[in-house]
């Protein structure tokens, strides 16, 4: 996709060669009309007046749009663009109008030409010149999605057009029908307004913010196919020249971490950016309560996260005793809090939950200190010897393979051993840790001193 200072350039040079094509065409209509008496082909130059004043409407609209966002325009200045397509359509219906009325004299009251043949070779070249340089035009309007451009080039189209049944006109009354040429020239005219009101409709909307219907349909596809999006509301689009701004509010799971949600978000912008190239997306995330999958343990923690003075949760039991739930609850606070303090903590806890999961639920709270978790550990100098009789206590374990490492320390009185085991087959969590307490509880009732055993279970090296 071009970059936006491409863009720019290009859009404000077909905007210059649009005012030099138009001046030239002018000049051509102006000296052909003269020479040939023709009031269609002055009435031509008249319109080609016109175009000037919507080239240079193009030029200034794409200059003025190309401008960066500032302070008063956050949005930036692609608006411009939109107000000089309008603008431009506008001149082009007045043009039609004039047309119409020139054609419908001409009706009544029928004006001969003077020389045919130099108007027909005016006219041709004039057309020749207009179909390339309106193709030209409808290309780069098209690509940068350009009203301003697109309603420039169906001037020129509309100017083919004319001169073509200018042309036809001028054969006609060579052969004495010189009604022909404004009838026809008053069913182009209807035609070219038709075309021009829909390029208006089409600058209005966007000045009105109006959003696309087609633009609206990929962008609701592209989030709804976010599958961690629960639900996604206040979605805003507009379109500023060839710039599309969106914004909405996502909503995710309350359970999610930051990180995921902010994660989630990038996901929804990188999608709506695949379906819009260029859109300029801002996503706002909102925490969703009770989404479906959201487990009980998860909720209290996340509660628990809120009530200041918690330091941790753990080992939450759950039941439901006709329709009312208990709840079990160890929760963990600064081990120098008074208990009035603590008891302080958690009934703020329990108050919590009791509106989470009902008025007449039942919480109960175990408070428990908060374990340190960095603390200095002495070496032992009986390591060797309790290093070996842990080793011997694990080789009768049979569910494991081998121990990879072992290790005693000293806190206080106490001796603290590490043990990394290889199991001999895959588990799942559940049953590996059953294997770990099996070697803690042996460890601790077979060596004397030893208070705490930390067992790490790995699989076996083909299941890594």
């Amino acid at each position: 996709m071009p970059n936006r200072s491409e863009e720019h350039r290009v859009k404000s040079r077909a905007a210059k060669f649009s005012i030099a094509v138009s001046i030239g065409l002018t000049i051509l209509k102006l000296v052909v009309g003269l020479l040939t008496g023709s009031l269609a082909i002055l009435s031509l130059a008249v319109d080609s007046f016109f175009d000037i004043a919507g080239s240079a409407t193009t030029l200034f609209s794409t200059r003025m749009s190309s401008r960066p966002p500032d302070r008063e325009h956050p949005y930036g200045h692609g608006k411009m663009e939109n107000f000089g397509g309008l603008l431009v359509t506008v001149m082009l219906l007045i043009t039609v109008s004039y047309l119409f009325y020139e054609s419908f004299l001409r009706i009544l009251n029928p004006v001969p030409v003077a020389s045919e043949t130099i108007g027909i070779i005016g006219m041709g070249i004039g057309i020749v010149v207009e179909f390339f340089f309106s193709s030209f035009l409808i290309r780069v309007g098209r690509r940068y999605n350009s009203q301003v451009l697109e309603a420039n080039s169906l001037q020129f189209r509309m100017d083919i057009w004319t001169q073509s049944f200018v042309i036809v006109g001028l054969v006609f009354t060579s052969l004495g029908y010189p009604i022909v040429d404004p009838i026809t020239a008053i069913l182009i005219s209807v035609y070219i307004a038709y075309l021009g009101v829909n390029i208006g409709r089409k600058a209005a909307d966007a000045l009105l913010d109006r959003a696309p219907s087609v633009l609206v349909k990929q962008v609701e596809e592209a989030v709804e196919g976010c599958v961690d999006v629960v639900k996604y509301d206040n979605l805003r689009i507009r379109t500023a020249g060839s710039q599309t701004f969106v914004d909405l509010r996502v909503y995710v799971p309350r359970i999610f971490t930051l990180d995921k949600a902010h994660n989630i978000a990038s996901k929804v912008e990188r999608r709506i950016r695949k379906a819009v190239p260029g859109a300029d997306v801002l996503v706002h995330v909102e925490a969703e309560a009770g989404t479906e999958g959201e487990k009980t343990a998860d909720r209290v923690r996340l509660i628990a996260t809120n009530i200041p003075g918690v330091r941790g949760i753990h080992d939450i039991w759950m039941r439901d005793v006709e329709g009312v739930t208990e709840l079990d609850i160890h929760l963990q606070v600064d081990s120098d809090l008074s208990l009035t303090e603590g008891h302080r903590v958690a009934s703020n806890l329990e108050e919590r939950l009791r509106k989470e999961f009902g008025p007449e639920s039942r919480i109960i709270t175990h408070i428990d200190v908060e374990v340190d978790r960095v603390v200095h550990q002495e070496p032992l100098e009986s390591a060797p010897e309790i290093t070996q009789a842990v080793r011997k206590i694990i080789s009768g374990v049979e569910e494991v393979e081998r121990c990879d490492s072992i290790s005693a320390n000293s806190l206080d009185d106490w001796i603290h051993v590490s043990v990394t085991c290889v199991l001999k087959k895959d588990m799942t969590v559940k049953e590996a840790h059953a294997v770990a307490e099996k070697i803690e509880t042996l460890v601790i009732s077979n060596i004397a001193g030893v208070s705490k055993v930390f067992v790490h279970t790995e699989p076996p090296a083909e299941q890594k």
